[in-house]
Formats: structure tokens, sequence, C-alpha cells
């Protein structure tokens, strides 16, 4: 028997239908959690079958797992703020560790609090600090303290915890970052985990970062198979710790945010390299240990269980992605994809083959030539060393000067636009400190080197712009900066453990490197000076000391070549052409001539990452092994160095000589002549 509906009851129904077809559902809450330095190869969901991460595996099946994800940039500042702009470092102009995020960036934090949620962030690394300036549109930023310069996850997760009893409001969704930087160096984990990863290991090697640079800076030289089969066990013991963490943690957030009602993202900044192309730690090589990254991503109920994404992804799509799966409008300005409707669907991303643009860090880079660049398909990498510079070539003189105030180093260049200055730093000890002139090489004495920078990046610069201490070069010239050497030296120093009450300015060196297709360059240079920031009655004191004067045109003032960098022929002269008037006018002249190099050493590298997932066989090179016909890679080489060139071509947003300066600063400066 059928039931028929009166009038009446009809009507209620519509009603009622009504109503809740108009309700709409709240935004849910939004968990974005970085883990600082983590490589995909080391958590059992992405295949790693010794290394113990149940609660990242179970964060893995319990939503959707992409398996091909990469980061724009292997550093932490610039990785994290294309994270959280959708955009390239090129685009946003944080470009380098040492850059402050533009103001007029739109974050996806300022974009959900427009939208009506609650944020807030919690570092734990000074490399995220408020003064960089990503603290833009959070209520809450949670920077510290450190010891000195990180924190472990357990600090953080108190901090949370303690954000959600004290400042939390239920009544507005949440938007949370949480910074997880225990992975990163130095690696050292419990003894727990060292006697898990690692047991019964003899050598010397301990995870610190003093040894990890002397790794670095030998190639792996000093290290046999042993040691770095126990500095990988020391680096798995710090994922498995913060793993550890990170499941205690989940269980207390999801009381606060219920999972159904949650986005949650884990996501790496970028990876780690421990010794492939016996390289290590990040931020200056493209290979995968340190540009591929985890990206798992949970929202039960909409996101299926379990899903496993093949296609390449980028850090730039997390933006998109969360806020398609929230409801919530787009970022006005994104170069990310929104793989929401994919993910629901289980279907494949619609966007063709998506090309990733990679580059690496360099806090000392003055133009495109201090970068390397590469391009990432699912199957292809592109690497473009071409343009990428010499190793270092250095012309110098001692200077042993106490670091015990503000200062910076410059020189007055012309003629050769790549010319740039450094400086070279010595932590002495109470014994070493009283012998620096007579013994000024002691080489079992730290060393850091501090390098150019884009004048005004630093707010030394700034300062210095108000004071009568900067002049005005004659046209032509331009001048090469350092930035803060006693804030640079002082804080490397608390990073690596140094003592750094007797720091000495040892050495001024100007760099002569070109990019590699170029055999021969000219630099014409004057003045070569520190800027002293002293205190008279509490004012600024500003001085300068004049390290090498080339008016005099005497042997004491010529930059010595140091012997560093790739064979090379110098000739030294002597040019009535000075940055400042003078008697003489001289200016001194260096000119370099390197010797010729085996193709094969400036090649750009190809690889194809489906038959060779490790990088050893670049198929540009005359000793290629591939059964790829030469036809064929010539037109993959050919194809993702016009999508590389075409990305490059369409401009950057980097300008961080004006990152920390007002504009009467800048504007003191151009006056000056200080910007070409």
């Amino acid at each position: 028997m059928k039931n028929h509906l009166s009038p009446l009851s009809f009507s209620i129904v519509l009603i009622l239908l009504s109503l809740g077809c108009s309700q709409k559902e709240p935004p849910p809450n939004i968990v974005l959690i970085t883990l600082d330095t983590t490589r995909p190869d080391y958590l059992g969901c992405y295949g790693n079958e010794t290394v113990a991460t149940p609660n990242i595996d179970r964060v893995a099946s319990s939503g959707v797992l992409f398996e091909e994800a990469v980061c724009q940039i292997p550093t932490t500042l610039s990785s994290h703020t294309a994270i959280l702009t959708s955009l390239y470092p090129r685009t946003s102009g944080v470009r380098s560790g040492v850059v402050v995020a533009p103001d007029d960036l739109k974050t996806l934090p300022e974009h959900l609090k427009e939208q009506g949620y609650q944020t807030a962030a919690f570092i734990a690394a000074i490399v995220l600090e408020k003064k960089y300036n990503l603290d833009q549109g959070f209520d809450t930023y949670d920077d510290g303290p450190f010891h000195p310069v990180e924190r472990p996850a357990s600090e953080v997760n108190e901090k949370v915890l303690q954000w959600f009893e004290e400042e939390h409001d239920p009544s507005q969704p949440s938007f949370l970052w949480i910074h997880y930087y225990d992975p990163h160096s130095p690696y050292q984990p419990s003894q727990e985990w060292i006697d898990k990863y690692t047991p019964n290991y003899q050598g010397n090697i301990d995870g610190s970062a003093d040894q990890i640079t002397r790794l670095i800076a030998s190639r792996g030289q000093t290290a046999n198979a042993t040691d770095l089969a126990h500095l990988r066990g020391l680096y798995a013991g710090e994922i498995s710790q913060l793993d550890e963490e990170l499941g205690s943690f989940l269980k207390k957030l999801h009381t606060q945010l219920p999972a159904e009602r949650t986005i949650l993202t884990l996501i790496a900044d970028h990876g780690e390299e421990l010794g492939e192309h016996n390289h290590f730690f990040h931020g200056e090589y493209l290979y995968e240990p340190a540009v591929r990254i985890p990206f798992i991503l949970s929202y039960p109920g909409k996101v299926p269980e379990g899903s496993r994404v093949k296609e390449l992804v980028h850090s730039l799509d997390y933006a998109p992605t969360v806020l398609g799966l929230a409801g919530l409008p787009p970022l006005e300005e994104s170069e990310g994809f929104d793989l929401s409707t994919s993910l629901v669907a289980q279907s494949k991303p619609d966007r063709g083959n998506l090309v990733s643009f990679l580059e690496n860090e360099d806090d000392r880079f003055l133009d495109e030539g201090d970068k390397v660049l590469g391009a990432r398909s699912a199957r292809w990498k592109l690497i473009q060393n071409s343009n990428h510079k010499r190793p270092e070539t250095l012309f110098g003189k001692l200077v042993n000067e106490d670091l015990k105030s503000p200062m910076f180093a410059q020189v007055f260049i012309k003629d050769c636009s790549y010319a740039s200055i450094a400086a070279h730093i010595r932590y002495h000890t109470e014994e070493s400190y009283p012998l620096r002139h007579q013994y000024p090489n002691l080489s079992s004495i730290p060393t850091t080197m501090v390098h150019g920078v884009q004048l005004g990046l630093d707010p030394l610069h700034s300062e210095a712009a108000k004071s009568e201490v900067m002049e005005k070069p004659n046209p032509g010239w331009r001048v090469s900066v350092t930035a803060n050497l006693y804030e640079r030296a002082r804080d490397y120093a608390l990073t690596m453990g140094y003592d750094h009450r007797h720091m000495v300015v040892e050495s001024m060196v100007v760099n002569l490197s070109i990019p590699w297709p170029q055999e021969k360059t000219r630099a014409i240079l004057d003045n070569l000076e520190l800027v002293i920031r002293g205190e008279s009655n509490g004012n600024p004191l500003w001085k300068k000391r004049v390290i090498a004067d080339m008016e005099t045109g005497e042997a004491k003032d010529i930059l010595q070549d140091t012997g560093k960098g790739p064979k090379h022929t110098v000739d030294y002269s002597w040019v009535e052409e000075s940055a400042f008037p003078g008697p003489k006018n001289l200016a001194q002249v260096i000119e370099v001539v390197f010797e010729p190099v085996n193709p094969s050493q400036v090649l750009d590298e190809l690889y194809d990452l489906q038959s060779d997932p490790k990088e050893l066989d670049n198929l540009l090179s005359p000793e290629k092994k591939t059964d790829v016909s030469s036809d064929l890679l010539v037109q993959i080489r050919d194809g993702m160095t016009d999508r590389l060139e075409n990305w490059k071509d369409g401009g950057s947003g980097y300008a961080p000589e004006a990152a920390e300066m007002s504009e009467e600063a800048r504007d003191n400066l151009k006056k000056k002549g200080y910007f070409r």
C-alpha cells in the first residue's frame, strides 16, 4: 500500500529540506605540520622497512600519500615561504635563507584569517624567527626560546597544548602551523635509537654540526663506509624519535580538533644529502635526496583512506589543495595546483605533464650566475650548471682585526659584474689569541667565511646609510659588501659550539669566480675597507679601517692570489681610474685567465629518474650508459631547457637590497651612488 502525504505534511517536508540545504557546513580546521630536513625514503610509508615511523605511517594510511613530491628549493626559510604562499622563490623573492619575506606577499594564514580562521604558528628554529616576516597573518607566532638555535619537538608540542588551554577559540576554525626541526643536523638522537640503528660503532663520527661541515668540505673523504653508515643511522634515529613525539602529540591534538573536522598535512621543507654524490647537508645541490620530500594529507570522510598519488606534485600545491578541500576561495596569486577534486574522486590530476622548477640556496648570490637551476618532470630531471660559477677564486690580504663590534667589509669594483667580497673569520682560543699576529694561519683553529650579499640585505647597511661613513664613489663603480660580520660569525659559533669570545677577521678576499663558459675576467678594484660601528655617549660612532688603498700604487696594497680555485694565470697592473679622488687616482687591475676545461666538466645534467633514480648516469655526458636514442635525448634536453628558460624569462621578484631598508635609507644609498 502506498503512503500519501497531505498538503500540510508535504509543505512541512519542503520547509525542513530547504532549511537543511541552507545550513552551510562550517569550514574545517587546517593543521600544517612541517618536518624539517626529512627524506621520504626514511619513512615506513614510503617503503623503508628498517626505520620505525608508525605514527607517520598511520597518518598516511588514514589519507593520501604523494609518492613523487618535490620542494622548490632545499632550504628552510625559502621552502616554507613557497609552501605558505604557493609561489616559486623566484616569484616571491625569498631565494635564500637570509632574505626577509616582503610585506606584500599574500600568505595562506593571511588569506585564512580573512575567512574567519584563528591562526597560530609554533616554530622550532631561529631560521624561521619573526624577523624573516613569515609571521604575517598569524594571531600567534611562537618562535622561542631556542637552545641556542633550535628546540625539540617536545617543547614545541608543549607550546601548542598551552595555546589550546589559554588562547584557542573553539567558535572559530583553526589554522595551525607546527614546525619540527629535530631531523636537522646535528644528528644526535637518544641512546635508545643509536643502539637500534647503529650499535657497536667505534669510530669518531658523532653527528655534530662541526663534523658535517668537515664532511662537506672534504666531500666525504674524511669518512669511510662504516662512518657513513653510522651517520645515516644517527639520522634515522632522529626521524624515529620525532615520530614518537608526533604520535603522542596527535592524540592530544585530536581531543581539541576532531580528526573528521581537520585537514592534517605532514610535509617536509626539503630532504638531506647523506653522502650521495659525496654531498652532505642540503641547500647547494638539486639531487633527489635534497629536493624530494614526503607529502601526506589526511581528511577523514573526504579524502579516501590509503590513497596514493603516483603523479608528480610539488610543495606549491599545498595551499591551493587545502583551500579547495575546505571549500574556501583560492589565493589570488598562486603557482601551485588545486588537487582537491582529484583526491576526493581518486582520479589523475588534470594538469598535463607537470614540470617543477628548482633552484639551489645561496645566501651570497648576487645574480643568476650564483644559482644552480633545475627542471623536474615525473621522469626527467635537468640540472642547469652551464651558467653556474666556477669554484671560488680568491684574492686578498691578511687583516687580523678583532671582531668585537658590528662591522661589514666592502670593496669598490669596476668592469667585473661577478666579483664579490668575503671575509674570513677565525675563532681563537684563550691560548691562540695572543699569538694571532705571530702565527696568523693556525690551521687547527676553527674558521668560517662570511660572503658578499646584496647591499641593504643586512640592517647594518641601513644604519650606515644614515651616516657620513658611506661615501659616494665615482660614476661606473659599484660596492660589494658583506653582511654584519659580528652577527654572522657569532650565530655560526653558537650553532657549531665554538668559543666566540676571541673572534678575529683574519683576512678579506675578493672572489673573481666567473661562469664556466667564460675563460677570463678583468676587475678593477679600489678601497678594501671595514666599516665599523662603535658607540660614543650612547650614540652610534662609525669609522672605517682601510685595509688596502690602491691609491698608493705600492706592492703592499696588492690583493694577492690565494691559490684557491681552478687552474689560472694572473696579471696585476695599475690604472688611473679610482673610485674616489686622490693624488694619483690609481686602482688595482686583476686579470685572470682560466685554463680550458674538459667539456664534461661544464655539461648540464640530465637524468632518467625512471631507470636511474640515484642519478648516477648523466645522459648529457659522453660516457653515458643508456638505451634511450640520441635523438630522443636531444628532444628531452631541448624541451626541458626551453621550459626552464621560459620560466627564467618570466622575471624575478628578488629585491633583497630593499628587504630590511626604509625608503629613506634606500634613497640615501641611491644618492651616494651605491646602486647601479
